[in-house]
């Protein structure tokens, strides 16, 4: 079975922080307000004589300073909303709004401990000493866009960036925002602590002001390359600029989560938790009455189904048979249902389409033996045009429905909006996406953390050549040109340097997932006789696998508690396939006997101690074969790495995928020139390269293997060199040199970007 943990493509997990609804940093609620908020809750528990499990309900259910207590049985209300879902330090003495009304710098509005209780562990940066006491706070000026699902996500990026640089966070004035898209307390609870809608507007002399300064609307914004001429200098601004501005006001329209580019800005991306985003949506968004009374009230359901598009467009992204291997999923969960028993045993499903609606209904409810009802989440018949529903209140409500009454999502596109947020406001999130239906949604599949990027929408092509910014950032009393994905010191010294203290927690470079989707590093271990002792490989597998690229893991059975172990820091970038060496092409193709021969033609074969040897080394490209059609990590670039090839500690709790030179084409593979070290032209340990390239070797190199078969073909490295010369292009090779460590393994260094070789 795949055991897999993994999340859309993001930024690399930092510095831990307080899971949503864990108890943080004590907020600085006035003596008085706590004292008697106190009071009221002590003369609520002796009238009602709340046992200790009561007591519980009514902590969460308080609102802490509105002096009311909710004694009633536990469902979700509006008014109790907010408290169950967020954690307490959030809901008071918001940063963003203190300095509203203040005439100082907004440094002093609350103080920084205050600050950084209300921003979701998000730390501003840190700004000189303002001696100007006239000096007026700043703001960030934020453009709801397009449907719902874009308003929050551009809403929480703008939090984000207030949070970061200290500014106050206003809509914009209402005449000039897309009014039909957005009227705030019409679809959340105005009056929560904390709520989305709190003091958003503008009073009337900030927006006098804002108006007379004529500020230019900035759009981090690019899905297609005609955004890039009017767009591509303000996505630069958030990837690069540090936040000091003086300006009063920043706005902002973008129909994009931008929240992602501050993971790779130089200024910001240590202060960021993973979970930023989960935790600013979970903090500020409860349903407004008329929501919540269209939202599904009577679960848990233990299965929930999101199909965003039509049949015809589903079964183009999922295939034929998306439906069966969806039923399949379905009773896998079910099969499992004990872990929930209070959940309903039917299916709710969450679908604009008619046609998709009678086409699960008819799979689940007939035919089979252990069918299932179907429940349809909103009304039962679409109206309007295209099937959506012409209530516009029900599609909020459905996101609301998603986050609390579903134990398991299964969405047949985990990019949709309204999915991504309904799946981040769960409790514990458990998405089985439609890319994996046809795998049966097994136990340890099932992704457990969802954060956006910024480029989901153009796949991670980088349309306007980001990948080429540098940042001109301050180190001491110097200025430096940066590239935003690496840590400062690694460009400063071209070198790569220990991390000290705290910092030695995290890797040392960061990963490069928002320009494009990480790169995925495909390796494998399985104990056989070999030259090297067991205990070396032992030694070199833990220098590999401390590394933080996203890995694929191809292991036999008895390894894979081991490979997991040493992954814990990776988790959730880490799949681990367990295979027997019976189970890979190389045996199922050939067979014993033909091996075994082939031992014996080996010039080297007292050095081979067994034939398994050139099975694994010729199943390499198979290897990367099946992890490009699995893709977990939605990466464009791959590398078969050898499991062994990290001899040292040097390059340990690094990101080793972060080079790829730009002479690269996509219809070549990338590997290491041993002409010179060796009697072979291209070593085995490392290939990479892009889809097409790879899949075109894959090609090549099983035909050369096929034809050659009567000869020994044991050795990868023969028939890679006779792929590369046989075919004039396929293969760009790079040249070690000698200053970084023994050569066979100088993709290391080189892909780290820490060589000056081409």
């Amino acid at each position: 079975m795949t055991t897999r943990s993994l999340s859309l493509p993001s930024a690399t997990p930092l510095p831990s922080h307080p899971a949503p609804g864990a108890r943080g940093p004590t907020a600085r609620t006035p003596r008085f307000r706590r004292a008697a908020a106190f009071l009221i809750l002590l003369a609520g528990l002796f009238v009602l004589g709340l046992n200790h499990g009561a007591l519980r309900s009514a902590r969460l259910q308080f609102q802490l300073g509105s002096g009311t207590l909710e004694g009633a049985p536990r469902t979700t209300t509006v008014s109790s909303w907010h408290a169950e879902r967020a954690p307490p330090d959030l809901l008071v003495n918001d940063p963003l709004q203190a300095a509203t009304n203040s005439t100082s710098s907004p440094d002093d509005a609350g103080g920084h401990d205050q600050f950084t209780d209300a921003c979701h562990g998000i730390s501003p940066v840190s700004r000189p000493e303002s001696h100007d006491a006239e000096a007026r706070a700043k703001y960030i000026i934020w453009y709801p866009r397009a449907g719902m699902g874009n308003v929050l996500i551009g809403y929480v990026s703008s939090v984000m960036y207030a949070c970061l640089t200290g500014r106050v966070l206003k809509i914009a004035p209402y005449e000039q925002r897309e009014t039909q898209v957005f009227n705030c307390p019409e679809y959340f609870d105005a009056d929560a602590s904390g709520s989305i809608c709190r003091d958003l507007e503008m009073d009337e002399a900030l927006r006098a002001r804002y108006q007379a300064a004529n500020v230019q609307v900035k759009s981090p914004e690019a899905w297609d390359v005609a955004h890039c001429p009017r767009n591509k200098q303000h996505l630069e601004y958030f990837l690069c600029d540090d936040g000091l501005s003086n300006d009063e006001f920043i706005a902002v329209s973008s129909c994009h989560y931008w929240g992602d580019w501050f993971f790779d800005n130089p200024h910001f991306k240590t202060q960021l938790s993973s979970t930023s985003f989960r935790d600013v949506l979970r903090a500020r968004i409860s349903p407004s009455t008329t929501v919540q009374q269209k939202m599904v009230q009577d679960g848990p359901y233990h299965v929930c189904v999101h199909v965003r598009w039509e049949m015809e467009t589903t079964t183009d992204r999922l295939g034929q048979g998306w439906v069966d291997h969806l039923g399949t999923c379905v009773r896998n969960l079910f099969k499992r249902q004990q872990e929930n028993n209070h959940a309903k045993k039917e299916v709710l499903l969450f679908t604009m389409h008619e046609d998709v609606r009678r086409a699960i209904k008819q799979s689940m409810e007939n035919g089979t033996s252990d069918r299932r009802t179907v429940r349809f989440a909103s009304e039962t018949f679409p109206q309007g045009s295209g099937g959506h529903s012409s209530d516009r209140y029900q599609g909020i409500a459905d996101m609301f429905s998603l986050g609390t009454q579903c134990v398991h999502l299964l969405p047949s596109l985990k990019i949709s909006t309204y999915f991504l947020i309904g799946a981040n406001l769960m409790d514990n999130v458990s998405v089985f996406p439609g890319e994996e239906w046809k795998d049966g949604c097994l136990e340890g599949s099932e992704v457990t953390d969802l954060n956006p990027v910024s480029d989901y929408w153009n796949e991670g092509n980088d349309v306007c050549k980001l990948r080429d910014t540098t940042c001109r950032v301050k180190v001491g009393s110097n200025t430096t040109d940066l590239k935003p994905n690496l840590r400062f010191f690694d460009n400063i010294n071209n070198k790569p340097q220990a991390l000290d203290g705290p910092q030695a927690e995290g890797p040392a470079n960061q990963l490069n997932s928002l320009l494009s989707p990480p790169a995925t590093i495909v390796t494998g271990y399985f104990k056989i006789p070999s030259k090297h002792p067991h205990a070396k490989y032992d030694q070199w597998m833990e220098n590999m696998l401390s590394l933080h690229d996203p890995m694929v893991i191809y292991a036999s059975p008895d390894m894979v508690t081991t490979v997991n172990k040493l992954r814990s820091h990776a988790s959730e970038r880490t799949v681990v396939i367990p295979m027997d060496l019976h189970e890979m092409r190389m045996s199922t193709q050939y067979g014993i006997e033909f091996w075994e021969k082939q031992h014996e033609m080996d010039p080297e074969k007292e050095t081979h101690q067994h034939y398994y040897v050139y099975s694994i080394w010729n199943e390499k490209l198979e290897f990367l074969r099946r992890t490009i059609e699995m893709n977990p990590f939605q990466s464009n670039f791959f590398a078969c790495v050898d499991i062994g090839y990290f001899r040292t500690e040097e390059y340990n709790n690094r990101v080793m995928l972060q080079r790829i030179p730009t002479t690269l084409q996509e219809d070549q593979i990338l590997g290491l020139d041993v002409s010179g070290i060796s009697t072979t032209l291209m070593g085995g340990g490392f290939i990479g390269g892009y889809v097409d390239g790879l899949l075109r070797f894959h090609s090549i190199f099983y035909a050369i293997l096929e034809a050659n078969k009567h000869q020994f073909i044991g050795k990868d490295q023969d028939w890679f060199q006779k792929a590369c010369t046989e075919n004039k292009g396929l293969c760009s090779l790079i040249k070690p040199d000698r200053d970084h460590g023994d050569p066979w393994f100088f993709m290391a260094p080189y892909m780290m970007g820490i060589t000056k070789s081409e």
